[in-house]
């Protein structure tokens, strides 16, 4: 189990898939019929996901800490075929108190699931690995410590 140190305020993430106008801000863009669609919007819903992650993991949550704010630029289900194809890119960033940027970093997970598993499990995990993407991330620890 990953354990990491520091404190953090976790702000907005922004979805900007649907802030574009491409999709819905409570749907995941996917490649075959139907649309994908939650009761919450994604940007809530990974920002929730990425709070509880880093606070799990031991890093304090502080409303007086370093921001971290998320940009979700890509999140895909490629479900034609066989499998399904996750992608979820989000560009992290951390400012410290005056507002100058400490931390700047995009990260991407790619993940292939079979297409009859629980789709809310996959979200979940997809969601989690790219979470734990900047939890090892020395640079992220550094910023935030």
């Amino acid at each position: 189990m990953l354990s990491a140190h520091g404190k953090v305020n976790v702000t907005t993430f922004e979805y900007l898939p649907a802030k574009g106008g491409e999709i819905k801000p409570n749907q995941v863009r996917n490649t075959a019929m139907g649309d994908v669609l939650f009761e919450r919007n994604v940007d809530v819903i990974l920002r929730d996901a990425v709070f509880s992650e880093l606070r799990l993991v031991g890093i304090t949550m502080d409303g007086q800490a370093d921001a971290l704010s998320g940009q979700i630029q890509e999140f895909l289900i490629d479900d034609l075929g066989y499998s399904v194809d996750w992608t979820l890119r989000i560009r992290y960033v951390v400012k410290d108190k005056d507002g100058k940027v400490v931390y700047d970093q995009v990260k991407e997970t790619k993940r292939n699931t079979s297409k009859f598993v629980n789709v809310f499990a996959s979200l979940n995990e997809t969601i989690k690995h790219n979470a734990e993407l900047i939890i090892q991330d020395q640079a992220f620890i550094g910023a935030i410590n």
